[in-house]
C-alpha cells in the first residue's frame, strides 16, 4: 500500500490592532489594520504607512518603513524591500501573524499515482477550525458535503478512530484519508 505523509501547520489569522487616542472620536479607541498601504514623500525621505481605522471610520497612519530617494525612479519599486536599493536595512516592527499556505492537492491525482492513503499530521497553534472545513479548503476535487460523507463512511479518520465532520482539529492530530 503506497501512502503519502504530510504535515500541516495551522495558524490563526489575526488582524493587528492598536488602542490609542482618536481625535475624531475624542477618546481612546481600538484601531484595526485595514491592510491598505501607502507611500508619502517628505523631502528626501519616503515613508511607507499602514492605514488603521477605528469603528467609526477615522484613520491613523502607522509608519512601517522609511527609505531615502536618491533617484527619481526610486518609487517605481517602493513596495519591495529586496528590489529597492534605497530601502533602509532596519524595518519597523510589523505585528500580527500570517497563516501559512498549505499546498492544496487532488485525491484523484494521487490515486492516479497509485497512492491509496494520505496521513496528515497537524501542528495547530490555537487555530479553531473544523475537520470538514479544513479538508474542503485544501482538497481541490471534493466539496464539503462529499468530505462529510467520507467521514461518516469512515474513509477519513482522526487519530486512527472514527470522528465527526464538526470535530475541531487539535495539535498533534493525525488525519488519515483513504483514497
Amino acid at each position: 500500500m503506497n501512502q503519502l505523509s504530510l504535515t500541516w501547520e495551522l495558524y490563526e489569522d489575526r488582524i493587528d490592532s492598536v488602542k490609542r487616542y482618536c481625535s475624531g472620536c475624542g477618546n481612546k479607541v481600538t484601531f484595526y489594520d485595514s491592510m491598505i498601504r501607502r507611500h508619502n514623500a517628505n523631502g528626501k525621505k519616503i515613508f511607507q504607512y499602514a492605514i488603521y481605522k477605528c469603528e467609526k471610520g477615522h484613520t491613523w497612519n502607522k509608519v512601517l518603513n522609511k527609505y531615502l530617494s536618491k533617484e527619481s525612479n526610486a518609487l517605481s519599486q517602493a513596495d519591495s524591500l529586496e528590489n529597492n536599493p534605497y530601502m533602509k536595512k532596519d524595518k519597523y516592527k510589523n505585528e500580527g501573524s500570517q497563516r501559512l499556505t498549505i499546498n492544496k492537492f487532488s485525491l484523484s491525482e494521487l490515486s492516479s499515482k497509485d497512492i491509496e492513503r494520505v496521513d496528515i499530521f497537524i501542528r495547530n497553534e490555537s487555530c479553531k477550525i473544523r475537520l470538514d472545513n479544513l479538508l474542503a479548503e485544501n482538497l481541490t476535487d471534493l466539496s464539503r458535503t462529499q468530505i462529510q460523507k467520507k467521514i461518516k463512511k469512515q474513509r477519513i479518520l482522526v487519530n486512527e478512530g472514527v470522528s465527526k465532520p464538526k470535530y475541531f482539529v487539535k495539535n498533534g492530530d493525525k488525519i488519515t484519508i483513504f483514497i
